[in-house]
């Protein structure tokens, strides 16, 4: 059987189906050009319509503040300032952050926007460790800034610091004088080994060039001498949490200054000594 052949266009149809599709291109750009009058508008009215809906949508109608615990949520508000109903790509989410960093107590933030309408801010506080005696009462942070405290009374919920000689210290200043900085590791120490241990500490002095602790519940003096391990108060909070309460009111002192040995001071002339590996 013998296959049929195909057969291939002249140069001459070529030409005429060229002329042809032109012809009916030309036909059709004239056309729509000339209806053009007829249904732009139409178009115009449901692009405008669409970029309304798509505008309303993307429209702050909420700011959601998580991570504080120091500084209030309405504090916060009124430095991001952020009016609710603005476009949420027209906030400028950067001044917003900076106004908001300027509050002492908050050590960074994020600002950023969350679709379809809200605007996102994440904050981390500074830690409030203790209170110190200076020419005023300031609270000071696990990273060595002097604040001022949030409310007037604010300052006895935390273990006060009486350096050996006065210190004159600004507010949102960083730290340097070296003893109260001792005294402020000692604080961070017994906050590391124990939260509620460190609520009982009501204050880390200094007495004859030694560092004492003095805890509130039972009354006993921690002598630390110049610092000790977070392993010695671990050892001697031990001792004190398996006392009774009659064993405890014995107590007068505790000395951490020799490694590994817990020397307790009773108030009667007996003394006990405990070695702690």
């Amino acid at each position: 059987m013998a296959l049929k052949q195909t057969r291939l266009p002249s140069k001459a149809e070529k030409r005429r189906r060229t002329r042809r599709v032109t012809l009916i291109s030309i036909v059709a750009v004239l056309l729509v050009v000339g209806t053009l009058p007829l249904w732009s508008n139409w178009i115009a009215r449901m692009c405008a319509g669409q970029l309304v809906d798509w505008s309303s949508r993307f429209r702050v109608q909420h700011v959601l503040i998580s991570g504080n615990h120091v500084v209030a949520t309405e504090t916060i508000e009124k430095l991001a300032s952020i009016p609710k109903g603005t476009s949420l790509f027209n906030v400028p989410v950067h001044a917003a952050k900076t106004r908001i960093e300027s509050q002492a107590w908050i050590k960074t933030v994020v600002v950023r926007r969350r679709l379809p309408d809200a605007i996102e801010i994440r904050i981390v506080e500074r830690e409030p460790i203790a209170a110190v005696r200076s020419d005023k009462l300031l609270i000071l942070t696990s990273d060595s800034v002097a604040l001022a405290p949030v409310t007037d009374n604010w300052v006895w919920d935390f273990p006060l610091l009486t350096p050996p000689r006065p210190v004159r210290l600004k507010a949102g200043a960083t730290v340097s004088d070296s003893c109260t900085l001792a005294l402020l590791r000692e604080a961070l120490k017994l906050h590391a080994v124990s939260k509620d241990a460190w609520h009982n500490l009501s204050e880390l002095y200094y007495a004859d060039g030694q560092m004492h602790a003095a805890l509130s519940r039972p009354a006993v003096d921690v002598l630390l001498g110049h610092g000790t391990s977070e392993l010695a108060w671990t050892g001697a909070l031990k001792i004190l949490n398996g006392k009774s309460s009659a064993d405890l009111a014995r107590y007068q002192s505790i000395d951490l200054r020799i490694p590994g040995k817990i020397i307790v001071a009773e108030g009667s002339a007996a003394t006990g000594e405990q070695t702690h590996g």
